[in-house]
This record gives structure tokens, sequence and C-alpha cells, in this order.
């Protein structure tokens, strides 16, 4: 291609912060593109126009279209709305559909239809008919628009299809795929147990999608899952971190993706995410209490104390706070934790935990509190406010992941002063560099997260000049979506030249 073509970039996602976000994919598709248009790539969102966003007062908001889309032969009927991110002129197209795309939880839906069955969907099918409704969407949109995009940014499982649907339609044309893999083990998940592509099932797919499909592996397997199609076909791949990019060759982290992954290495890439520094500023969080920076380091001791008078803790800046946010699952290493909390307990630490999920973890984690809450608190509620004061108040970040891809929580805990201790996985590994900005670990076992811990301690209450540089090399590191538009803005260029 002409070296002179500049790409036109359409990021797509299953949601987009802040009018619809449950985790760290919004944060990325609502980030990244205002910093790409920063570097003066010509960048749009497109995403589905989810229920939640019909709850919140979104304006500038205007109808520009509506279009008709086959899906297993039924005419559904598609509006496509405009806004813009905020603080920025990033277009967001939102596409609305009464039955598969705009009723229900964004993930969790009871209201998905299901063409087949003529009833509404299963658990097990939800999701995945929702978003290969909107990958069929997105690709009929695109066909109206050959010129207006020349790469397509497809994140995480949801939209893989996309990725197939387009070389099949675009093969000869000026526009190619990007895959970015977030989280392999939910879309692992989330594809092994969807429609089994058999029967009536496979008239959900188009016939030029159903060629390009290894039919014999889909007979072996019994089903289909979804992240092949992006995989498979996607004319770059790209994941979140370079260390979550070699582990997800291996089998324990591939789950099964890792061979065809290996097929696929001479185009499988790495950027790491970052966080909107504009956003995440101890200088200006309408959250935090009294406003700090690096220079002004001493007066982030008085958010501490205002937090242990609110958590009803003993008031004493000298007691270690130790802190975390994260959904509470298996995953996070929620079992780490409970396993040393008699060790915290001698160490004479406070703790406090934001998070929901998992009610097992939960019910334990509450246990706890009732027994230790002069110095345990657990707050079990999705609270943006509260955890932006857990990141500006504690002295340790808590995050013994047993993988992470990425992980943001690391990255705002640093930007706001709180020191983290990680397991050495994934994106942990490549953000938290072990005796300048935190302290790493490996394994990932209760003995090693307590002797991390211990070590961290030690610094903090014996050696306050070191702690000191600890603080100061974390919250100047570098981790804002400049560095990584640019690594995406060259990938977008190796597409196009």
């Amino acid at each position: 291609m002409n070296k002179l073509i500049k790409p036109r970039v359409l990021i797509v996602g299953a949601e987009v912060a802040p009018f619809a976000k449950v985790g760290g994919l919004g944060d990325y598709v609502g980030s990244l593109p205002k910093a790409l248009a920063s570097q003066n790539i010509t960048t749009a969102v497109a995403a589905p126009f989810h229920e939640v966003i019909t709850q919140k007062e979104v304006k500038p908001l205007r109808r520009i279209g509506q279009m008709t889309v086959s899906f297993y032969d039924q005419p559904e009927v598609v509006t496509i709305w405009q806004t813009n991110l905020p603080q920025s002129t990033v277009p967001v197209y939102l596409f609305h559909n009464q039955h598969y795309l705009s009723r229900g939880e964004i993930y969790t839906s009871t209201t998905v239809w299901d063409p087949v069955a003529k009833k509404m969907a299963s658990p097990r099918r939800r999701e995945v008919l929702r978003y290969l409704f909107f990958s069929q969407v997105l690709a009929f949109w695109l066909e109206q628009q050959p010129k207006h995009f020349n790469v397509v940014h497809v994140n995480d499982w949801h939209l893989a299809p996309l990725c197939a649907l387009l070389k099949a339609r675009y093969a000869t044309a000026a526009i190619r795929t990007l895959l970015t893999i977030h989280n392999v083990d939910i879309g692992w998940r989330g594809a092994a147990k969807p429609i089994r592509i058999v029967g009536k099932y496979l008239n959900l797919l188009p016939p030029e999608l159903r060629a390009m499909i290894d039919w014999r592996t889909v007979q072996e397997q019994g089903y289909l899952r979804i992240f092949e199609l992006g995989i498979a076909n996607a004319d770059i791949i790209c994941t979140v971190s370079k260390q979550y990019a070699k582990e997800l060759l291996t089998p324990y982290y591939g789950k099964g993706l890792e061979q065809l992954l290996r097929t696929r290495t001479g185009r499988f890439h790495a950027v790491l995410n970052g966080i909107d520094t504009s956003v995440f500023n101890p200088m200006t969080d309408p959250a935090v209490w009294q406003h700090y920076s690096v220079r002004s380091i001493v007066k982030r001791q008085s958010n501490k104390m205002l937090f242990q008078q609110r958590l009803k803790f003993t008031v004493d800046p000298t007691i270690p706070l130790l802190g975390m946010v994260a959904r509470v699952t298996d995953q996070k290493g929620f079992d780490l934790l409970l396993d040393i909390v008699p060790k915290l307990k001698r160490w004479h630490v406070q703790c406090v935990i934001a998070g929901v999920g998992d009610k097992r973890l939960e019910a334990s984690l509450k246990r706890i509190q009732r027994r230790y809450r002069n110095w345990f608190y657990f707050h079990n509620t999705f609270d943006l406010k509260f955890s932006q004061r857990v990141y500006a108040s504690s002295d340790l970040f808590l995050m013994p992941s047993y993988y992470e891809p990425c992980g943001l929580a690391q990255l705002i805990a640093m930007r706001y002063g709180a020191v983290p201790i990680v397991h050495a996985t994934g994106g942990l590994k490549d953000t938290v560099q072990d005796g300048r900005t935190g302290f790493t670990f490996a394994p990932a076992t209760a003995k090693q997260f307590a002797d991390a811990i211990s070590a961290a301690l030690r610094v903090y209450r014996s050696q306050p000049r070191r702690w000191a540089r600890y603080v100061k090399a974390a919250m100047t590191a570098d981790h804002s979506w400049e560095k990584s538009a640019h690594e995406y803005s060259k990938l977008y260029r190796r597409l196009l030249y």
C-alpha cells in the first residue's frame, strides 16, 4: 500500500468508559482513542448501545442512521447513535437493537433473544448470541462506508468473528484488522460453552464465515471457540504485556489456544496498557480529600489519617495501611490473602479491601472483618470514589493475582504513591520493578506472598529514606497512554504499508 495512506482506525469493544463499563476493557476502549487522536491518528469507537447508557445523561447524543440486518434469516432493525468521548472530539458510535444489544446487563443479560429456540437465550448462549450479532452488524455497517476506515481494532473474544468477516468481505480491499487479546481465560470459558456449531445453529453464521471454519476440528471439539475466528484471521494479533504474550504460548495460560497462537508468532505483538493520567491524578482527583503530588508527598498523610478515621481504625500515620482493589475472584489471589491473615494480625497492620465478586470469597472476607474489625475492613460494593481513596491512602497495595494479562490497579496505585506488592506474572512483572517501584514474589504461594509483605514492612518501618525513594520512583514512572498509543500507531502503519 501507498506509504502516504494514514491510518483511519475504528476501535470496537463490548464496553466503553464512561458510558458502559464493567472493568479494564471499558477503560481501555475509552482511553486509548483519545491518546491516538493526540498523535494525529483519526480514531472512532463502536460499541453496543447497552441499556445502562439509557440511564445516563449522555450529551451530545444524536441519531445518525438506521439499518436492517439479517440474523438467522430474520430482519433486525439497528439504530445508530453518535456521541463523543468526554473531553475529546473522538466519535463514539452506539448501536441499538431491542432483541440483542440494548436490554439487560452488559454481560449477564437475561433478555437476549435466541432465534433458534425462539425464546430467551439460556445462560451459556446469551453473550455469544449478543456478540455474534454485533459482529455481523459492524461488518454490514462497514460495508456501507468502505472508505471511512482502513483499520478495525477488535478487542477480546466478543468481536473476534469480525476479523474473519472482514477478511472474507475485504480480502483485496484497503481494510485491515488488529485483534487485542485482553484475557484469554475469560474468552476461552465464554467460547468453550457456546452455541454448538451443529444443526440449525450453523445458520447463525453467514455463509462466508462458515466457509472459513475448519469443520473437522469443530467436530472433534464439539464446539467452535469464538476466539479462534479472530486469532486465525486477524492481520495482526496483540496482547497487553510482553510477559503475558510469552505466557499465552504455554498450555497453562493459553487454555487450548497456544498452538494456534504459535502458528502466528510472526504477527503476534505486545503493547503494554496505560492509564489516563488526566483522570488518575492525585493533584485533581475529586475523590481525594487532600490533593498532593510527588513534590508535596507529605500532604498524602492527611488522606491516610482521614481514611483511618472513616474506617474506624486507630488513627496513627505510623501504622502501615495495606490496600487492595479487585474483583473478588480466585484469579486475584484472595485465597493467599486469607491464608496470611494471622500473620498480618501479628505484624500490627491495617488492611482495607474493596471489591465484589465470588460469594464464597466475599463471605470469608466478611467473617474476617467481623472478627478483626478494628484493623480489617471489606468494602463489598462497586464504589469508584472509595477505590480512589484506597489508592490515595494506602502505604502498600496488594496484588497477588495468579495471572494478570496487564493489570491497571498496580498502575493507578503507583500513580497515587501506594507501593505495590505483586505476583511476578503477566503485566505485573512488566510494570513493577522489584527493589525500585515495588516488591514482587514468585511462585504464587502464601509463604512467598507473606515474605514479600514482610520485606516491604521492614523497609517501611526502619528505612524511611529508602521507602521515600520507592514512593517517588512509583509516582514518577510513566504509565500514560501516550507510550501505548505510539506503539499502536506503529502497528497500524505496519498494517497499511
